[in-house]
């Protein structure tokens, strides 16, 4: 008996034996797997074509396994992506700074409601003593060997006007911004030591992070700028500092930057800039996002914080306590650490 060949549509055919299970698609949107699913869709539909046309006897060889197929797929989507390869970017919103009438004293750095949470990178981690030394003392110190903040970060600083004429404050916000890589070594999570009321807020994941009004709620990131809807800030002269405190939004990358304030005085603007004595302020986000800012995070995003890995991690303790009865820190590995992450 003679053989009939037929000829399937071969892009048709290889997209049907790629069907994917919602369960699946729903673990390609989770895993951040997009480009590997479509490379790996595409593998299987070159595939399928050299077997696209068959005879049409029931005992054909070479038949496509379907089943083989969707369970290659499966298995290819489950797999870690590749994690993001990282380089800093260059300087963006650079700024030298002109005028003095203004002062800056006690500019301090911390995480969230005064937390002392901070990442020392490796290559300080060395130098970083962690035992029979006050939070305090070890948290300048980290900040002096370019300690990173780590999670949403709060800035605190006083400012006083030292002329003799009223200072008028026109605008705040960060300047030299660099994004750099997540920083490794060693994560200190010494805890709140306490906060006061925000005066302005600050979203140091955008292009360029101004001045904002802070939001009822601290969870969600104003989007209202400050000096363009509640207008100037004016600083009598001579008179005592003012206290100004930033509250910080963070979820995608680490940053360093230093912030500008610019003003008028006798008719004339001048620009100031901001900076801690150890150099530009350095955040990094938290590797275990807030629920509230997922929406707000990429698929390279939660791929780079999947794969980030501190080298150790030091706690302060609930249960533990030092010989003169503080509390006292607990060191756990990075996987520990990570066991209470609900969002990755």
């Amino acid at each position: 008996m003679r053989s009939v060949r037929t000829c399937s549509n071969p892009l048709q055919d290889g997209l049907d034996r790629a069907t994917m299970t919602q369960r699946d698609v729903e673990r390609v949107a989770m895993g951040g797997n997009g480009r590997r699913f479509l490379a790996t869709v595409l593998i299987l539909v070159i595939a399928s074509t050299a077997g696209a046309c068959t005879n049409d006897q029931s005992d054909a060889v070479g038949a496509p396994d379907e089943t083989s197929a969707v369970e290659t797929l499966a298995t290819t989507v489950e797999e870690d992506p590749t994690p993001p390869t990282c380089a800093d970017s260059a300087l963006s919103e650079t700024l030298s700074g002109t005028g003095s009438a203004l002062q800056f004293e006690r500019v301090t750095p911390t995480a969230r409601n005064g937390q002392l949470n901070f990442i020392v990178p490796g290559a300080a981690s060395g130098s970083l003593k962690l035992d029979s030394q006050p939070f305090g003392i070890i948290f300048e110190q980290a900040l002096a060997d370019g300690a990173f903040i780590y999670g949403r970060p709060q800035i605190s600083f006083w400012m006083k006007n030292v002329t003799n004429s009223e200072v008028i404050i026109l605008d705040l916000r960060a300047v030299n911004i660099r994004t750099v890589c997540m920083p490794k070594g060693i994560l200190a999570l010494f805890g709140t030591q306490g906060g006061d009321a925000d005066l302005f807020a600050m979203n140091f994941d955008a292009d360029r992070p101004v001045a904002l009004i802070p939001s009822s709620d601290s969870d969600t990131i104003p989007q209202t700028p400050y000096f363009s809807t509640r207008g100037e800030l004016t600083l009598a002269p001579s008179a005592s500092a003012q206290h100004i405190l930033i509250q910080g939004y963070l979820a995608r990358k680490a940053r360093t930057f230093e912030l500008a304030v610019t003003y008028n005085v006798d008719g004339e603007e001048f620009t100031q800039i901001i900076r801690p004595d150890s150099g530009p302020f350095r955040v990094a986000p938290d590797i275990c996002p807030l629920a509230q800012d997922l929406p707000s995070l990429t698929d390279e995003d939660i791929a780079r914080f999947r794969s980030h890995r501190f080298a150790e991690v030091a706690r302060s303790s609930n249960t533990t306590r030092d010989p003169n009865g503080n509390i006292a820190l607990e060191k756990v590995s990075h996987e520990q650490y990570m066991e209470s992450c609900t969002t990755l």
